[in-house]
Formats: C-alpha cells, sequence, structure tokens
C-alpha cells in the first residue's frame, strides 16, 4: 500500500516539481560542459553526449562507492551536488562553453517532464526503491541489518547514482536519471542521422535502426530499468565506436579512445552483470591495435578510473553478499552450507529469464536444476520469449524497410562485402556470440536488447545484400532529418495520450 501510494506521488506534477525537474537538467547539463574531464580532446566539438555522461556516472560513482561505507547518501549530498552543477550551468553559459545547443537542452527537460508523467514503474521498482532508500539513509555497512528484499543482493551502480539524483521531497525526480539518459541518446543519435561524412553511410542506417527499436521498445518509461539503461549506453558505444574508426582514425588509435570505452564497459558492467558481453568489443579494438601496431600508446596512468569502478563495485558486493558477484556460488566467499541457497537463487533467476515460472520454492533444487537443461525449457521460451522478439522486431525490420526503401538499389556488382570497420567479420562474430550466450543463459528480451538490435540490423543488411540488393550510400541527410522528426512526433503523441488517458 505504502508502495502505491508513493507510485502514485510520484505521478503527480506540481510547479514545484516542473521547476526543480528544470534545474536538475541544467545541472546535469553544466557537469556534461566540463569538456577537459572527457578525454576527447580535440573531438570535444562532437557532442557524444551519452558517452560523456556515462563517463561522468564513473566519476560520480568512484566517489560515492568510496563514501557510501562511511556514510548515508543525505539529501544535502544531492542538493550540494546540483547545485554545484547549476553554478557549471551559469560560468559555461555566459562563456559560450555548454556542451550543446541551448535549444537541445530545453528539449531534454521537456522530453523528460512528459515521459516522466503518469509513468508508473516496472517490477523491479519495488526493491529498486528499497536499495535506494538504505543509501539515502545508512552507509553500505548497515544495509545488510536494514535490508528487506534479499534482491538488494544483486547489486548495481545505477541504485547508487539514482540515489544521488533522487530529491525525496519531490518524488517525480527517481525517474530523473533514466528519463534524461535517454532524452541524449536520442540527441546523439539525430546528431549522427545528419552527418553527412559518405564514410559513414552504414553508420545513418544503424542510427535509424536504432531510434525505431527504442521509440517502440521503449514507448512507457515503466520499461526502463538498469536493464534498458545499460542497453542505451551500449547502443551509445557502438556507435561512437564505429563512428570514431571511420571518421578519426588518429583518435581511434590514441590512449584517450582507449581510457573512454574501456570506463563505459567498466560502468556497463557494474550497472547490470550481464552486459558483461560488452567487454567483447575491446578483444576486437585491442586487434585493430596490434594489427597497426599502436599497442603501447594506448596505455595511459588514467586507466586507474576503469579499474576502480570495478573493484569498488566488487567491494560493495562483498559487504552486501559476500560474494564478487552475486548469486554466482563459485564467486562467493561463504562455508559449504551457505552455497545451497546461493546456487537456488542463481537456478531460480536463469529459470524465470526462460519463461518457466512456477512455484520454485515447493521443488528440490535438483528438480530446477534439470528443467534448467534446454530439452526442459527451449518449447516454453518458443512459445513466449521468442514471440515477445518477434513482436517487437517484425514491426522494427518492417517501418526500417519501408523508411530506406527508396535507398534500396539493384547490386549491379554483386558485391557483399561493404565493411563497417576493420576486422568486420570479427564484430559480427562478437555480435553474434553475444546473442547466443544470452540465449543459452538468460533469454529475456530486456537482459539481451541491444544485442539483439544489433543483430537483427546486420541480419538485416546482409539479407538485403544476399538476394542481389544493396542499401544507397547517398542517402540524404535531410531526408532522415524528416524520419526523425516523425517518429519523435509519433513517440510525444503517443506521450500525451498515454498522460491524457491514465
Amino acid at each position: 500500500m505504502v508502495l502505491e501510494q508513493f507510485i502514485a506521488s510520484s505521478n503527480t506534477v506540481s510547479l514545484s516539481s516542473i521547476f526543480v525537474i528544470l534545474l536538475t537538467t541544467l545541472s546535469m547539463f553544466g557537469y556534461l560542459s566540463l569538456n577537459q574531464t572527457y578525454f576527447f580532446g580535440k573531438n570535444n566539438r562532437i557532442n557524444h553526449l551519452s558517452i560523456k555522461l556515462i563517463i561522468l556516472l564513473a566519476y560520480i560513482f568512484i566517489f560515492f562507492a568510496i563514501f557510501s561505507f562511511f556514510s548515508a547518501m543525505k539529501n544535502y549530498f544531492t542538493f550540494l551536488f546540483y547545485f554545484i552543477g547549476l553554478c557549471i550551468f551559469i560560468f559555461t553559459f555566459i562563456k559560450r562553453k555548454l556542451v550543446t545547443d541551448l535549444r537541445w537542452i530545453i528539449f531534454s527537460f521537456i522530453f523528460i517532464l512528459i515521459y516522466s508523467i503518469n509513468s508508473d514503474a516496472n517490477n523491479d521498482f519495488n526493491y529498486h526503491f528499497d536499495h535506494i532508500n538504505l543509501y539515502k539513509n545508512y552507509p553500505i555497512t548497515l544495509f545488510t541489518e536494514n535490508m528487506s528484499d534479499y534482491r538488494i543482493k544483486f547489486n548495481s551502480a545505477y541504485i547508487l547514482l539514482n540515489s544521488l539524483t533522487y530529491i525525496p521531497s519531490f518524488e517525480i525526480t527517481i525517474k530523473f536519471l533514466s528519463s534524461f539518459t535517454l532524452s541524449l541518446f536520442i540527441i546523439d543519435l539525430r546528431n549522427y542521422l545528419l552527418k553527412k561524412d559518405l564514410n559513414l553511410y552504414l553508420l545513418k542506417y544503424l542510427s535509424l535502426f536504432i531510434l525505431i527499436s527504442v521509440f517502440i521498445t521503449l514507448s512507457k518509461f515503466k520499461n526502463i530499468g538498469t536493464d534498458y539503461t545499460a542497453h542505451l549506453f551500449y547502443l551509445s558505444l557502438v556507435i561512437f565506436y564505429l563512428n570514431i574508426f571511420n571518421s578519426d582514425l588518429n583518435f581511434f588509435k590514441s590512449k584517450n579512445f582507449f581510457l573512454i570505452i574501456s570506463t563505459v564497459i567498466s560502468m556497463l558492467i557494474v550497472l547490470k552483470i550481464s552486459m558483461i558481453l560488452t567487454s567483447l568489443i575491446l578483444v576486437h579494438y585491442l586487434l585493430i591495435i596490434i594489427n597497426l601496431k599502436n599497442f603501447q600508446k594506448i596505455l595511459s596512468f588514467f586507466l586507474i578510473i576503469p579499474l576502480l569502478v570495478l573493484f569498488l563495485w566488487i567491494f560493495q558486493n562483498i559487504e552486501l553478499s559476500n560474494c564478487i558477484i552475486f548469486p554466482i556460488s563459485k564467486l562467493c566467499l561463504v562455508s559449504e552450507s551457505e552455497i545451497y541457497p546461493i546456487v537456488f537463487e542463481n537456478t531460480i533467476i536463469s529459470l524465470y529469464a526462460k519463461d518457466i515460472v512456477i512455484d520454485y520454492y515447493s521443488m528440490d533444487l535438483s528438480d530446477l536444476i534439470k528443467l534448467n537443461s534446454i530439452s526442459s525449457w527451449f518449447k516454453i521460451w518458443l512459445l513466449n520469449g521468442f514471440l515477445e522478439v518477434l513482436e517487437k522486431f517484425m514491426p522494427i525490420l518492417i517501418i526500417f524497410n519501408l523508411s530506406i526503401y527508396k535507398s534500396i538499389t539493384k547490386n549491379v556488382s554483386k558485391n557483399i562485402k561493404n565493411e563497417f570497420i576493420k576486422f568486420n567479420l570479427i564484430f559480427i562474430i562478437i555480435i553474434f556470440i553475444s546473442v547466443l550466450v544470452w540465449f543459452l543463459q538468460a533469454p529475456s528480451f530486456r537482459f539481451g536488447f541491444s544485442f539483439l538490435v544489433l543483430f537483427f540490423f546486420f541480419i538485416n543488411i546482409y539479407f538485403i545484400k544476399i538476394i542481389n540488393f544493396d542499401i544507397s550510400q547517398n542517402i540524404s541527410s535531410q531526408y532522415l532529418n524528416k524520419l526523425f522528426n516523425i517518429f519523435l512526433v509519433l513517440f510525444i503523441f503517443y506521450q500525451l495520450i498515454r498522460i491524457y488517458n491514465y
């Protein structure tokens, strides 16, 4: 009942709440305008807002993860955080050094409001909210004795970050960070769609496909949690990675670029452990660097940043559950007698992801493990999880191909070797491996969203080429801008209908 009242209150928007969202938005753009802290060098002229945001979140996580061992995340720390950001915003605004145009800052503010109002919350909100309250009231060393839900042991760095940005007096702010992340992601996609470099034409198609996928899948805020936020950042990383390779090879080979992607990947892992598959992109990157004989030049003292992110998260995990990663029994520092409930919990999670929903606690562990074999769960998943994948991606593929049909031409040369990047085949194999591991381990749609987006995009592109067609390199930026505007208007229109019908 208390939780229902909280959700209802978070959907109530007063003038004061609107003003607070405006100030928090300006504050975050203030931090993002500190260009020299994001290791982009001359590339600061390019926004890459999502990448800068996750690097900012890495700094915040490092500071407050250490801080959380000694103190609670009291409200005055949140006010101080936003106040400093506002001061930076005012300074950079006066100096005309804002990270993006003022119109996009206004867009972000309006988008956050529309997307958050009357948006409810997902099923994981219960224990996420309990976790946030623990951060707000206790140091992490006291979490265990005050824990009301064992699922808090599934520690995500995103909960700490959300605790910092959340102001209890204004409940809507609990939705701020997720909505802000999505708004930056949309701005970034538009920037990629408008690029005029012919070398980046495939990147434009990928950006359009991702835009359609995100608008359809995340049409409601309640769909966003720690999972989809991490997926947005991973898709941002992939686009950023391909973009820099094709437009600025010198920066791609630099220690700053390696530091950026390492920091982003470390954050993806601590946001959602299933995103550990994203680290495979480092294999591809190192193959290119070794091929270019540039390995020693990418090493930097600042690599301590991603290492700190990972180690601090591990220390938090050990404090919460005595596990390096909960609930992987082999990574738990417990006695034999304490292993059983951890294995039991891990098996339940795996079964739930495979759409086997039963009364787990009435069954023996041995029986649950048998159900976790592919021969037992595949047919059930085929009728549930697979249909969910089709339900999402069939309209995405149809809308995407209809949007670019004028750019699909007969392949006279019969050449299907157009590459996105060096070692293109390895890059595609990495995506395939990610989808395969997702399917075998935890084939819930929300756990594999970004992997599936990339998988279906490449499948679609190569299918077009295999049937002896190709996509034009000369797709108009003006046309893509029109598509962006149409899809954005439809998305916002849906939000307005949702708010009206609530």
